[in-house]
C-alpha cells in the first residue's frame, strides 16, 4: 500500500511513479476560496450556513464569527488553471450568494 501524502501535486507524483491518473479519476482540478469581512456592528454572532449552492464547486458561502467579532464571509469557490494566492474574484456574484 502505498500513501501519496503530495498534497497539491499528488497527481504529478502519482504519474511520476507511472499511475495514470486520467484513467483512474485523480487529476487534481485546484479551486480557490475568499472570505470577505463586514465593516460595521455585524448583525448576527454565529454561523449562518446557506441554502443549497446553484453550483457543484461551493458548499455555499456562509457567516463565519472571528475572535475579534468581526464578522466574515465566505468561501466562494471558483476553479483555477494555475496555483497562486491572489484575490481575483467578482463582487456582484459573491455579493448576490450572500443576499438570497
Amino acid at each position: 500500500m502505498v500513501i501519496n501524502s503530495t498534497g497539491l501535486h499528488a497527481d504529478a507524483m502519482a504519474e511520476m511513479v507511472g499511475f495514470d491518473v486520467d484513467e483512474e479519476g485523480h487529476r487534481i482540478h485546484w479551486c480557490k476560496g475568499d472570505y470577505f469581512s463586514l465593516t460595521g456592528k455585524p448583525p448576527v454572532r454565529m454561523l449562518v450556513y446557506p441554502p443549497p449552492p446553484l453550483d457543484d464547486a461551493s458548499l455555499g458561502i456562509h457567516s463565519v464569527p472571528d475572535l475579534t467579532g468581526r464578522l466574515k464571509f465566505g468561501p466562494n469557490a471558483y476553479y483555477v488553471d494555475e496555483i497562486n494566492y491572489r484575490v481575483e474574484f467578482e463582487l456582484e456574484p459573491f455579493w448576490r450568494d450572500i443576499v438570497r
